[in-house]
């Protein structure tokens, strides 16, 4: 189908990306597997969180190289402008509920939009077929 030959097409461009910028043939087809979207930055994050850094080409490895005398030392740069918020597992619940209620109702929204504006293109494509017949009834009569 179509579809599939667009993602074959994307899988392809986005293998032939990673492997210019050097990733192995194991790592891209582990990430291309992995990735809930085939892109590029998808893949991109995917690599850089999951594969071990060895195994990842030279420009994407951690610049940084810590002392063994600096290694678990931790310093505070600066603190947050408010306090974490700490809530219950019951608190969480609600919140996702109320989360989840929310995004319930804008889908509901959105799909009632969608189909007032649909309703809306029927309706001018049936009024215009009108005045075109209308038009033409008139234009043979004269």
């Amino acid at each position: 189908s179509e579809l599939e030959d667009t993602n074959v097409k994307k899988l392809g461009k986005t293998w032939d990306e990673l492997k210019e910028l050097g990733f192995d043939d194991d790592v891209v087809a582990q990430a291309l597997q992995n990735c809930p979207e085939v892109s590029k930055e998808a893949a991109l994050d995917w690599l850089c969180l999951y594969v071990d850094e060895e195994k990842l080409p030279r420009s994407f490895r951690s610049a940084y190289r810590p002392s063994e005398a600096a290694k678990g030392e931790v310093v505070v740069v600066k603190h947050a402008s408010r306090p974490a918020t700490v809530v219950s597992a019951n608190e969480a619940e609600e919140l996702e509920a109320k989360a989840q209620a929310q995004r319930e109702e804008n889908t509901r929204r959105a799909t009632a939009a969608a189909e007032a504006a649909k309703q809306k293109l029927e309706e001018e494509a049936i009024a215009q077929r009108k005045w075109i017949l209308q038009n033409m009834q008139e234009s043979s009569s004269e």
